[in-house]
C-alpha cells in the first residue's frame, strides 16, 4: 500500500476508504508508469513548504454532499472501468463488480474507488432533486456492474429514456454485489450525514427524462431495510389506499405531490410526456411491479405516505388540495336536467294568492329558442315568455313531447317564463328549455368591410398556406371564411388535409386542456368520475376523440365515446374520410366558445357551472389566469388588440390561434392558422414574412371590432 500525503491543515476528521486504493486501479490496468509520474510530482509539491493558516470556524456552513445516487453500468466490468476510468469518458466515486461478469478477472468482488469522496465525479449529467440541479457538485455516484438485454433497435421506447423498451430485460442484481453496496453506501451516510433518506435515488429519480437505471430489479426495499434510503409505512399506506379507493388524485396534484418528494416536474396539470417519465422513475423506485407511467390509485397512496413520514408540512398542502379536488368534483356532478331550465312540476289546488307555479329567467337571443313539455297525465297549463302568453295544446296530452318555439317571443340576453294554472292535482310537468345554439354556419359573410379578407390574403399571398375565420354575435355565425389551402379542403368532401397536417389539433387541443385545467383532472379522469362526456363533439370529427388529445399528442384514445353534442350549426359533416380540416376546427371551437358564453352549457347539455367558468379566470384559481391557458384580454392585448373589453377573455399565442370571447357583444372570434414549413404541402421554404405573428392577429381582430359585426 502506498500512502500519499498532500500539505493541509489537520481537522481531525479521518475518511474511512473501503476497498482497494487509485494505486490498485491503476497497477491492475498495467498503467504503472502513469503511477509513477503521479509520485515523482507529488514529491516535487513536497519540497515546497507549506504557509501557516490559522483556523477561525464558522457557524455559516454545511456539507457539500447531498445525495447518493446509483446507477448501472449496462456495461460489462472491463467496459465499465475504461468507459469510467480512461481518457475523455465519465466516473463515478465508486464501481462495484458483479461475480457472474467473465470480464471480472478476480474471484473475490472488491468495490472500486474511482473518484475521492470530496471531488466532483462526472455520473449524474442534466439532473435535479429536491431543489438542486446538476448533482454532479453535490452528489456520491455509486455504478453497479449490471446488463440489461435490450436490442440495440430498441433500446428507449420512442421519444423516452435510455433502457424503457418493453424489449429490454433486467437480469436480478448479484447478492454478494449488493452486500457490499449496502456496507459500502452504510460507511458512505456515516460521514455524510446530511444525505436525507429521500436523498438516496437512482439515477432515473434525477433524470427521469432520460435515464431508466438502475431498473426495476434493484433492490430499493432491501437497502432500506438496511437502513439506507426511504420507505413507506404500511398502515399509513393502508389508509391513503381507502382515500383514494374512489377518486385519484388529479394530474396536477400528482405534479405537486411528485416534485414536493423531490422530482423536477412542472406542475402544467396536463399529462404530458415529463410527467409519464416522472411517474415511471417513482414507480421503477417504489412500485416495480407496476411500471406504467400512469397517475393510478396505488401510486398515489405510495406518494402520499412518503411525504406522510418525510414532508408533513408538504402532505398538509396536498391533502388540503385533494379535499378541494374532491369539492369540485362533487359540484361538478353532471345533474340529470337537460339544458338551462329542466324543472318537474307538480300540479296542486290553487291558495288564495294565485301565485304562479313557476317564475325563472333564462337566457336566449332574439328570434330563437324553444320549450320541451311532457305531462304525466293529461293537463292544462298557461304558459308566459317575457309577459306573452304562448299557444300550447290544451289538454297537454299524457305520454306525448311537445316541443314550441320561443322565436316569437325571445329576446336577447335574460328571457322570463312563468308558468300558471297547471292542472288536475297531483300532475306532473316536466318543463325544458335548453341553451342557445349557434345557426347560419354557411353564412359567408355578412361583415360589411372588406378589409379583414384583403389583409388575410396579403398574407396568404405572401407564403401562409391557409387560415380560417369564424366570427358569431347573438348565436348567430356571422363569418366563416377560408382561405388558402383550407379553402380547397373546405369546398369539397373529396379533398381532405394530407397526412402530415394537423388533424383538428386546436379544437381537441383546447378542449383536452379545458378538461384537464379547469378541473385539475386528465380527460381521462374527468370522465371516469364523473361517467360524461362532457366535452364531446361531432361523432363526425376528431373532437369527438377530445379525451385521446392531450399537448403530448399521447393520450389513450378509448374513452368518452358517445356523447355527442348536437349542433344546429348546418356545415359539421367533414370530409368522407373523416379527416379534419381547419375549417371544422372553427366550427368546433366556436361552439366551444358560445357554450362558455352560456355560462357553460350547449343546447341540452350542461358542460361546466357558471361557477366553473368564473373560476377560469379567477386570479389566485389553480385552474385560473394563465394555468388554464384562458387568460383575460388585459394580458392579450398584443394579440386581441385596443378594442376588447376588460371582460373579454380566451386563448392566443398557441401555434396559429386565436380563439376571443367578448361577452360585451356576445360575440366570438376563431381565427386559426397554419404556419409555414409546419405541415405545408410542398418542401419549397415559405417565406419568413407569412408567420403570423401577435401584430397580424391583433390587427384581424381590430378590423372586425370597427366592421359593425351586422348579423343578418
Amino acid at each position: 500500500m502506498v500512502t500519499l500525503g498532500f500539505c493541509r491543515q489537520n481537522t481531525g476528521h479521518r475518511h474511512k476508504q473501503p476497498g482497494v486504493t487509485l494505486f490498485s486501479v491503476y497497477w491492475q490496468q498495467g498503467r504503472k508508469s502513469q503511477f509513477r509520474q503521479l509520485v515523482y510530482s507529488t514529491g516535487a509539491l513536497l519540497m515546497f513548504g507549506c504557509a501557516t493558516v490559522k483556523q477561525l470556524p464558522s457557524e455559516n456552513h454545511d456539507k457539500r454532499i447531498r445525495s447518493l445516487v446509483i446507477h448501472f453500468t449496462a456495461i460489462d466490468y472491463a467496459q465499465s472501468v475504461q468507459a469510467l476510468v480512461g481518457k475523455d469518458g465519465l466516473s463515478s466515486h465508486y464501481l462495484l463488480p458483479e461475480s457472474r461478469d467473465p470480464s471480472y478477472p478476480h474471484s473475490n468482488l472488491t468495490p472500486l474507488q474511482l473518484v475521492q469522496e470530496e471531488d466532483r465525479a462526472w455520473h449524474a449529467g442534466k439532473s435535479y432533486w429536491q431543489g438542486r440541479t446538476n448533482l454532479n457538485d453535490s452528489s456520491i455516484g455509486i455504478e453497479l456492474v449490471n446488463v440489461p438485454d435490450c436490442q440495440p433497435e430498441l433500446l428507449a421506447a420512442p421519444q423516452g429514456p435510455e433502457y424503457s423498451s418493453p424489449s429490454c430485460v433486467f437480469p436480478a442484481y448479484d447478492g454478494d454485489q449488493i452486500g457490499q453496496l449496502i456496507e459500502l453506501a452504510s460507511d458512505i451516510l456515516a460521514r455524510n450525514p446530511d444525505i436525507h433518506p429521500t436523498a438516496v435515488v437512482g439515477h432515473s429519480d434525477i433524470a427521469f427524462n432520460r435515464k431508466r437505471d438502475p431498473g426495476p430489479r434493484f433492490p430499493w426495499y432491501q437497502l432500506y431495510q438496511a437502513g439506507i434510503g426511504a420507505w413507506y409505512d404500511d398502515g399509513t399506506l393502508a389508509r391513503y389506499r381507502q382515500l383514494f379507493s374512489e377518486q385519484r388524485p388529479s394530474v396536477y396534484l400528482f405534479q405537486k405531490a411528485l416534485r414536493s418528494y423531490g422530482y423536477g416536474v412542472n406542475e402544467s396539470g396536463v399529462l404530458d410526456k415529463q410527467t409519464k417519465n416522472a411517474l415511471s422513475a417513482f414507480q421503477l423506485h417504489f412500485l416495480p411491479a407496476g411500471v406504467t407511467g400512469l397517475p393510478d390509485s396505488e401510486t398515489a397512496a405510495i406518494l402520499f405516505a412518503l411525504l406522510d413520514r418525510y414532508f408533513p408540512d408538504q402532505l398538509a398542502e396536498c391533502v388540503n388540495d385533494f379535499e378541494q379536488q374532491v369539492e369540485l368534483i362533487s359540484t361538478q356532478q353532471p345533474p340529470d336536467k337537460r339544458g338551462q331550465l329542466d324543472q318537474t312540476l307538480i300540479g296542486q289546488t290553487p291558495d288564495s294568492t294565485n301565485q304562479p307555479y313557476l317564475r325563472q329567467t333564462f337566457k336566449a337571443y332574439a328570434g330563437a329558442g324553444w320549450i320541451s313539455l311532457a305531462a304525466s297525465q293529461d293537463s292544462f297549463a298557461d304558459i308566459r315568455i317575457n309577459g306573452q302568453k304562448i299557444n300550447i295544446a290544451q289538454p297537454l296530452e299524457a305520454g306525448r313531447n311537445y316541443t314550441y318555439s320561443l322565436a316569437r317571443r325571445t329576446r336577447n340576453g335574460l328571457n322570463t317564463l312563468s308558468l300558471e294554472n297547471l292542472q288536475p292535482d297531483n300532475v306532473s310537468l316536466d318543463v325544458r328549455i335548453p341553451y342557445p345554439v349557434l345557426t347560419g354556419g354557411h353564412a359567408e359573410t355578412t361583415i360589411e368591410d372588406d378589409k379583414v379578407d384583403k389583409l388575410i390574403q396579403q398574407r396568404i399571398a405572401a407564403g401562409l398556406p391557409e387560415a380560417v375565420l369564424l366570427v358569431f354575435k347573438d348565436g348567430k355565425i356571422i363569418k366563416h371564411t377560408t382561405y388558402g389551402t383550407a379553402r380547397k379542403s373546405a369546398s369539397t368532401s373529396q379533398t381532405s388535409i394530407p397526412p402530415e397536417s394537423p388533424k383538428s389539433g386546436h379544437s381537441r387541443g383546447l378542449l383536452a386542456m379545458f378538461t384537464q385545467r379547469m378541473t385539475g383532472l386528465t380527460a381521462n379522469e374527468y370522465c371516469e368520475n364523473l361517467q360524461y362526456a362532457p366535452l364531446g363533439l361531432d361523432s363526425h370529427g376528431a373532437a369527438a376523440q377530445v379525451a385521446a388529445f392531450d399537448v403530448s399528442d399521447d393520450f389513450n384514445n378509448s374513452l368518452c365515446y358517445g356523447k355527442n353534442l348536437p349542433f344546429s350549426a348546418p356545415d359539421l359533416t367533414l370530409a368522407e374520410d373523416k379527416s379534419a380540416t381547419l375549417h371544422s376546427d372553427a366550427l368546433e371551437l366556436a361552439t366551444l366558445l358560445q357554450s362558455l358564453l352560456n355560462g357553460g352549457g350547449y343546447n341540452d347539455r350542461r358542460l361546466i357551472g357558471t361557477d366553473t367558468v368564473q373560476g377560469l379566470l379567477s386570479p389566485g384559481s389553480k385552474q385560473g389566469g394563465s394555468a388554464s391557458g384562458l387568460q383575460q384580454a388585459n394580458k392579450l392585448r398584443h394579440y386581441f388588440g385596443p378594442y376588447a373589453s376588460n371582460s373579454a377573455y380566451g386563448v392566443a399565442g398557441q401555434p396559429g390561434l386565436i380563439a376571443l370571447v367578448e361577452p360585451e357583444l356576445e360575440m366570438g372570434i376563431v381565427f386559426l392558422t397554419r404556419e409555414p414549413n409546419t405541415s405545408d404541402y410542398t418542401d419549397e421554404p415559405a417565406s419568413t414574412q407569412a408567420s403570423a405573428e401577435p401584430e397580424f392577429f391583433a390587427e384581424v381582430v381590430s378590423l372586425i371590432y370597427e366592421s359593425g359585426l351586422n348579423a343578418p
